[in-house]
């Protein structure tokens, strides 16, 4: 028998179920209702809620409404954002609750899918998302979760090795053991990019405009140097959203891997058009390639700079026209190749679960720093729980970076380079020791041009540059015209002062039929000429042409110390070699009344007049009025310090070349806004009335020279160290004027074959002072 005191809890119990569902199940509704209410408006104010909030609030919809699968979703959204390890144990604890209430739902499984990746389970990642593909099979999101998947794994297996080692004496090193054996996961790589590209073409079947699929897809193509698939999948993508910055770098990244350089100057700047100040600060940030003086410089422009619209500082202008590798395009090749750094450095590198961009992370400093390696090898460890190391090799040095953790967290281990015997741990030794690298991408078509460059005095204080330059016909390529024969060329003359910032700029686009002379004894040469008027200083001047049809640049860079020609006393201007001068009219005392057609070559066969022209400067008059000097030229046989062969291109670096083994060349000159084509005709010769010949003068003497900056065996190639003798002759000049024009006939009959120094002096015989110069010929039989 059952006593009424465990009887009446019983009954009691039993009554307050039978009555309570009634009343509660009119509360659990109004509930319900409220914890919609309360998520609704939370996810309308996510965007602009902290996390810590966001968190709060999805809470209090769980307080209502305890099963409310969506929040329990999107509270595990905001705990996966935290990145902290307990936080991804919570979302795993919610997605599991969101899943209880609907297991089949797909949007849930692919943040599961995310959240096990974060966790570093990528195959169960991979997994998931093939599981929801098989009910979904045109689920955009699985299908390029799956791709994620196989292309981190690509870049894992492609470059992969793996060293076994068959010995068990552990104290050695491997590369001192019996048996030693490496292998490779290069097919695997293949294999894991073959997959990824059908996941992410699947992915833009079903919706084109998925842009993780399509950065995807361009990474996947420029690394398996497929660079015109890239830029198709980016152009297929750009057609329907011109304006998005990222894809417009990938297709740029595509067109430079091309060298379509054109193009993609043009994808860039259509991308920074588009990049709001602060992402095209990140863009333009040099702080990885800018020396520390550099750095100081550019920060000091910043802080005055607008933050509101992004516009180029004076300095930052400066530093990348003193890394334009050529002059003549319209875009600068450096920077552009800074641009394709960064993007490729954000494509790669980045994070975008973890909220990291590329250019924050460790290799993709390096990267944007060194540019693309040359090899890239990745060391599997051989036990679980060892750490993986990726080594990028570049000319002179490596770089290796370490992983622990299997994901991207790669952080630079060390560095190797012949100045030490091993590795360096230290990064910034590494960046002192190797500040930076760019390779000129148009290294292999470039050639060297003769040239010379003298200065002489100008009007208003200014100082006169002529420039001239001999482009070979050889490395031009014609099309007949008729009876005539054209090329396409760009010209371009460029004055740069001491930093290295352009303040002049010369440039023709030349397509006009032309006439070729061969001369079956030598080469044939047209000779260009560019004149400049400057201030006293120190400047470069740079010639550059350009044969669009065989894509070949020739080129010189010229650094001239331009001095100041209007102070008093006695003074001489530089030295201008000629072929060809000829009398035109005009005062005397002026340039004009010469048409002296220059001679860049500076090679003269012993048959030949060589011609100079020159300028003397503050002579003084007797007390007569007249003045009298003496004109003195030397050819000797040059020191090997004053040697320049970017003076003798056409030698080609060959010091065997410079004496008697190449024919000789005849140049044939072009004077733009004169005439269409030159010839040579015979060297004006100045007539007695022209300056009062009063002394004939002849010496020898011998040359005794020391070993200077080349190398005692390159000295004798040039034939520098053998016996020689100079010539020293010596003409007297009276005249009424102040400065003098001056032209002069050299017989080089009597000088040694090769290289000669051509010294001249003036003497005023008046105040006894004397000024000297001197440049480089070349005398062949």
């Amino acid at each position: 028998m059952v006593s009424l005191r465990h009887t009446l809890p019983f009954l009691l119990s039993v009554t307050l179920c039978w009555t309570a569902p009634a009343s509660a199940w009119g509360a659990s509704k109004e509930r319900r209702a409220r914890a919609d209410s309360l998520y609704a408006v939370a996810i309308r104010d996510t965007a602009g809620l902290p996390l810590k909030e966001r968190i709060r609030r999805f809470k209090q919809v769980l307080k209502l409404n305890y099963k409310h699968a969506p929040a329990h979703h999107q509270l595990a959204r905001c705990y996966i954002d935290q990145g902290t390890v307990a936080s991804r144990m919570s979302a795993e604890f919610e997605l599991q609750e969101a899943l209880r209430g609907d297991w089949d739902n797909v949007e849930y499984t692919l943040t599961y899918a995310d959240l096990l990746w974060r966790k570093g389970m990528l195959d169960e990642s991979r997994r998931t998302c093939e599981r929801v593909l098989k009910h979904a099979p045109d689920n955009v999101e699985a299908a390029s979760g799956a791709a994620r998947y196989f292309l981190f794994d690509m870049f894992r297996y492609l470059d992969m090795q793996s060293v076994i080692v068959d010995s068990l004496d552990f104290r050695l090193p491997a590369y001192l053991q019996d048996d030693v054996h490496v292998m490779a996961f290069r097919s695997f790589g293949e294999k894991d990019r073959d997959r990824a590209l059908d996941y992410l073409d699947r992915a833009l079947t079903a919706d084109p405009d998925h842009k993780p699929s399509v950065a995807r897809l361009c990474l996947l193509h420029y690394e398996g140097n497929r660079a015109d698939s890239a830029v198709a999948v980016a152009g297929r993508y750009l057609e329907r959203h011109p304006d998005d910055e990222d894809v417009l770098l990938y297709q740029g990244l595509g067109y430079q891997a091309l060298g379509e350089f054109t193009l993609a100057a043009g994808s860039y700047e259509e991308a920074l058009k588009y990049m709001s100040a602060e992402a095209r600060g990140v863009m333009e940030s040099v702080e990885g390639i800018a020396s520390a003086d550099e750095q100081k410089a550019l920060a000091r422009e910043a802080r005055t700079a607008s933050v509101a619209v992004w516009t180029d500082t004076p300095g930052l202008t400066d530093f990348w026209g003193r890394r334009d590798p050529l002059l003549l395009t319209p875009f600068n090749e450096r920077r552009m190749e800074h641009y394709g750094r960064v993007a490729y450095a954000n494509l790669r590198f980045s994070r975008p679960e973890e909220g990291v961009p590329g250019w924050k992370t460790e290799q993709g400093q390096v990267y944007i720093r060194y540019g693309r390696y040359l090899g890239r090898t990745v060391l599997r460890p051989n036990e679980v729980g060892q750490i993986y190391h990726e080594t990028w090799s570049y000319e002179g040095f490596n770089v290796t970076f370490q992983n622990w953790d299997g994901l991207d967290h790669w952080r630079f281990e060390s560095y190797r380079s012949p100045a030490y015997p091993g590795p360096v741990s230290d990064k910034k030794d590494l960046y002192r020791r190797y500040p930076g690298r760019y390779l000129d991408p148009y290294e292999d078509k470039k050639y060297d041009l003769p040239h010379q460059v003298a200065a002489f005095k100008g009007e208003g204080g200014k100082v006169r540059l002529e420039a001239s330059y001999a482009l070979p016909v050889d490395e031009l390529r014609y099309r007949r015209v008729g009876n005539r024969y054209g090329v396409d060329t760009e010209r371009g003359a460029f004055l740069l002062d001491s930093a290295l910032v352009e303040v002049s700029r010369q440039v023709v686009r030349d397509a006009t039929p032309r006439h070729v002379n061969y001369d079956p004894r030598g080469s044939i040469y047209t000779v260009d000429e560019a004149r400049w008027a400057v201030p006293p200083g120190r400047y470069t001047a740079v010639g550059e042409v350009k044969d669009h049809r065989s894509g070949r640049i020739g080129q010189f860079r010229r650094e001239v110390d331009v001095r100041r020609f209007a102070g008093p006393g006695l003074c001489l201007s530089d030295i201008l070699l000629a072929r060809d001068i000829r009398r035109v009219g005009g005062e005397e005392s002026s340039r004009m009344a010469f048409a002296v057609d220059a001679h860049p070559l500076r090679i003269y066969r012993v048959t030949d007049d060589l011609a100079v022209y020159f300028e003397v400067y503050g002579l003084t008059p007797g007390a007569d009025g007249r003045t009298a000097y003496e004109v003195s030229y030397t050819l000797s046989r040059p020191h090997p310090s004053e040697v320049d062969l970017r003076l003798f291109p056409e030698l080609g670096g060959t010091p065997r070349d410079i004496v008697k083994k190449r024919p000789p060349v005849r140049a044939v000159v072009y004077r733009p806004g004169v005439d269409t084509w030159g010839g040579t005709t015979d060297l004006f010769r100045p007539p007695a009335s022209d300056g009062q010949v009063v002394e004939y003068r002849v010496e020898y003497q011998a040359e005794a020279r020391e070993e200077g900056r080349l190398t005692p065996e390159r000295a004798r190639e040039l034939g520098l160290t053998r016996k020689a003798f100079s010539t020293t002759i010596t003409l007297r000049y009276e005249g009424e004027r102040t400065e003098e024009p001056r032209t002069l006939r050299v017989d080089v009959r009597q000088a040694q074959m090769g290289l000669q120094k051509l010294s001249l002096t003036v003497k005023d015989l008046q105040t006894n002072a004397q000024v000297s110069g001197w440049t480089l010929v070349r005398i062949v039989e």
